[in-house]
């Protein structure tokens, strides 16, 4: 998980301070990557897209990164949830343009999300040969976005 505290002015001219969270677990990461027909090399798409300088591919894939990764963690840090309402209710908001921005300033701090976002899916016990292979694949994902 990675937790990201971001500073804001919303659309009533007011500051915020708001602590944002974004998680991937090994489904949801594998159901985002078959969204762009790359789960068969995940870390080949990304470095595709970085070798052929495809900015506004880029740009919409770490829009999309961004906002499927983020959810609202339970008070009592039981659950992590998700919801097509809570990514639209984000996607929408000041902190999301607050947020994206500081990300296209500061390359280092994509690698951190992406990093942070996946971090969990090696947590996972009993992995077979092939499900730690996906999760070594994810991983190196993480490290090349910005490396």
């Amino acid at each position: 998980m990675y937790k990201k505290t971001v500073e804001y002015v919303d659309f009533n001219g007011e500051k915020h301070v708001e602590d944002l969270y974004f998680n991937f677990s090994t489904t949801q990461f594998t159901l985002f990557m078959s969204k762009y027909h790359a789960l068969d090399d995940p870390e080949k798409f990304v470095h595709r897209m970085l070798k052929e300088s495809n900015t506004s591919k880029m740009i919409l894939f770490f829009s999309d990164f961004i906002v499927s990764a983020y959810g609202k963690k339970s008070e009592d840090g039981q659950r992590f949830v998700k919801s097509k309402q809570i990514s639209e209710d984000f996607k929408n908001s000041a902190a999301f343009e607050a947020l994206f921005s500081e990300f296209l300033e500061n390359p280092k701090l994509s690698k951190e999300l992406a990093d942070g976002s996946v971090s969990g899916i090696s947590a996972s016990k009993n992995l077979t040969p092939d499900q730690q292979a996906q999760v070594d694949k994810i991983k190196n994902i993480a490290s090349a976005k910005r490396g």
